[in-house]
């Protein structure tokens, strides 16, 4: 909330960065603008004005304010009218916000050539940057709003990585008519381009993205493998445990840990449950680390007691400092979620 004072000439506030308020008021009065739901309330030393007393209107960038007045007496409108005094720079001021409006309306079609043309260029500094410049590219597409027919376009790019890059773009600019494009990327030869489309389909719609994932769960590269397990056990449908049951013993530990982490057992059968803690077990004492991370984690959002009783075995006997210390984070992690104990004191290795 911002706060405009007018001052004793009778002048509003006028600020381009923010708004303009081209409204003649008595000299003196206070008040404070903000929005609600996308409308302005202002707030008076005689109350608050609210509903549609006041209207927002976006040109080019600049805001508009104007009163309607609405809910007051018309002695009240008349006897406030007699206060104000013309203010001509306030009208002028007015009449050069109109014009600029105008020229942006003229303008528009050059305005996003340019812009298709700055985000192009982007798009040839990606091609060369490292992985900072990369992060920084990026970001700056995500400022510029990319549209999504450009982006679609890209898809079909010789250059890999136009495609990433539109791909990872798409997730926030796309919709479900980017579907189609996203879906003949899942053949690519390119693994890491395979896994970013389908971790996209499952953004933009995530009842394709589960059936994408369920075909994926063979795929040759264990990261799209893991994507496809971790979309898979955000669904949480009964008929897709088998799938993660097998995820379970695939010979990849990438796609282990997303077992781990992602595995959820249907709530209203106790079979999968077992089945799901027999595999915590058997993560314990996985030879890879990242598995026995995974599980550290997973089981600090466990309410079952057996989640405290194996952070507790692998803070006190796992081989690797690194579990044994993570256990102890998890098993703070724990007390703090699920007894909330004042005393509570973490097992040491």
């Amino acid at each position: 909330m911002e706060e405009f004072r007018e001052a004793l000439s009778g002048r509003c506030y006028t600020d381009l960065k923010v708004a303009i308020f081209d409204e003649p008021r008595g000299a003196g009065v206070k008040r404070t603008y903000h929005t609600v739901n996308g409308r302005v309330v202002a707030e008076t030393t005689s109350g608050v004005q609210t509903g549609r007393a006041y209207s927002m209107t976006f040109y080019t960038g600049l805001v508009i304010v104007s009163s309607a007045s609405s809910g007051r007496s018309e002695d009240h409108r008349i006897k406030e009218m007699k206060q104000h005094r013309p203010n001509l720079r306030s009208t002028l001021s007015c009449l050069c916000l109109l014009c600029l409006s105008l020229g942006g309306v003229l303008s528009a079609s050059a305005q996003r050539t340019g812009s298709e043309s700055e985000i192009e260029s982007l798009f040839k500094a990606y091609r060369s940057a490292n992985t900072d410049q990369r992060a920084e590219i990026e970001t700056n597409l995500r400022l510029n709003a990319p549209g999504r027919e450009f982006l679609e376009r890209k898809l079909g790019s010789g250059i890999l990585s136009d495609r990433i890059l539109a791909t990872s773009l798409l997730a926030t600019f796309g919709n479900e008519s980017s579907l189609p494009a996203l879906r003949a990327q899942l053949t690519h030869a390119d693994s890491n381009l395979r896994c970013l489309s389908l971790t996209t389909i499952g953004i933009l719609d995530r009842e394709s993205g589960l059936l994408e994932a369920r075909r994926l769960t063979n795929d040759p590269a264990a990261g799209v493998r893991a994507e496809a397990i971790r979309i898979i056990g955000l669904c949480e449908r009964r008929e897709d445990w088998p799938l993660l049951v097998e995820a379970f013993s695939d010979q990849n530990a990438t796609v282990r840990a997303a077992a781990v982490s992602n595995a959820r057992a249907p709530v209203d059968d106790p079979a999968p449950k077992a089945v799901l803690w027999q595999k915590f077990h058997s993560a314990m004492r996985d030879r890879a680390v990242s598995v026995r991370s995974a599980l550290c984690l997973r089981l600090s959002n466990e309410p079952d007691e057996a989640a405290l009783m194996m952070l507790q075995l692998l803070a006190a006997r796992d081989r690797s400092q690194q579990i044994r210390d993570q256990a102890v984070w998890s098993l703070d992690t724990w007390y703090r979620r699920f007894l909330d104990r004042g005393d509570r004191t973490a097992v040491k290795a």
